[in-house]
């Protein structure tokens, strides 16, 4: 796969000294694990999209532990997906289900992709440690050692998770059909259009839309649980920029606080 990015002017693969072999590509500096990684990502997120969900990676505060993506069903109902190719340890696993179930405004609960023996680990934590509840269900789609997708199994999980994913109290159903979320840096896609009767209690705006300073937001547009995200993900925003130094992005964060009524 580096071989065919390389030949195709996409990536540069290059030697470190007293490091593996990594690829520079899109301006990130990647090891072949990270890259494999990440392209299976993709994959899933494509086939995600072909079953009907919408997909938008996470953008949360980076002291807290990210998903590698979030699906939207077309109600506005938020799942969290980790791919998982290997082990981590028990009280590592333990932590970051829990991590999920306490990304409420982000998503709620969380579906794992991987190979077979890393799902049978990962619903053997979960049932052992008490944090099943937030486990959503395991697809044993990726090969052990080729890495490659049982599509059909994939599209048949996924399928079934969304016609299976139950309402919660903070993601409340839209009378009528609510629109994807935003793509990144998309302007005219950020915000979602207002449907006359549509529930108070719905997300309309993606994480990424509150952080996307270029792109301006209507607060009489913002339901309940986006004035509830939204306090969360700019103050996270905001305390990280103070402790960095990053005067701008602290700025912008205050801006968009005010803007929005949500300082």
């Amino acid at each position: 796969m580096i071989r065919e990015l390389v030949d195709a002017g996409l990536a540069t693969a290059a030697n470190r000294p007293h490091t593996s072999r990594v690829v520079i590509a899109t301006g990130a500096m990647l090891s072949p694990r990270t890259l494999g990684h990440e392209l299976i990502v993709s994959r899933v997120s494509a086939i995600a999209m072909e079953c009907g969900w919408s997909w938008e990676r996470d953008v949360a505060d980076r002291n807290e532990h990210l998903a590698d993506g979030i699906l939207t069903d077309e109600d506005g109902r938020r799942i969290g997906v980790e791919v998982e190719m290997t082990r981590k340890t028990i009280k590592r696993t333990r932590q970051i289900l829990a991590d999920h179930g306490r990304a409420e405004f982000r998503y709620t609960g969380v579906i794992y992709v991987g190979t077979a023996d890393t799902m049978r680990y990962i619903s053997d934590i979960a049932t052992r440690t008490g944090t099943a509840n937030v486990l959503r269900g395991v697809a044993p789609a990726v090969a052990k050692w080729n890495q490659d997708i049982d599509n059909d199994l994939l599209t048949q999980f996924l399928t079934d998770v969304r016609r299976t994913s139950a309402p919660t109290p903070h993601q409340l159903t839209f009378d009528t059909p609510a629109p994807p979320p935003i793509a990144p840096r998309t302007a005219e896609a950020a915000i979602a259009p207002v449907s006359s009767g549509a529930s108070t209690s719905a997300r309309r705006y993606s994480d990424e839309a509150f952080v996307d300073f270029r792109t301006r937001i209507d607060p009489s547009t913002l339901t309940d649980d986006d004035r509830r995200a939204g306090r969360i993900i700019l103050a996270n925003r905001l305390n990280r920029a103070d402790i960095s130094g990053d005067e701008r992005t602290a700025s912008n964060v205050r801006r968009r606080q005010q803007e929005l009524g949500l300082a």
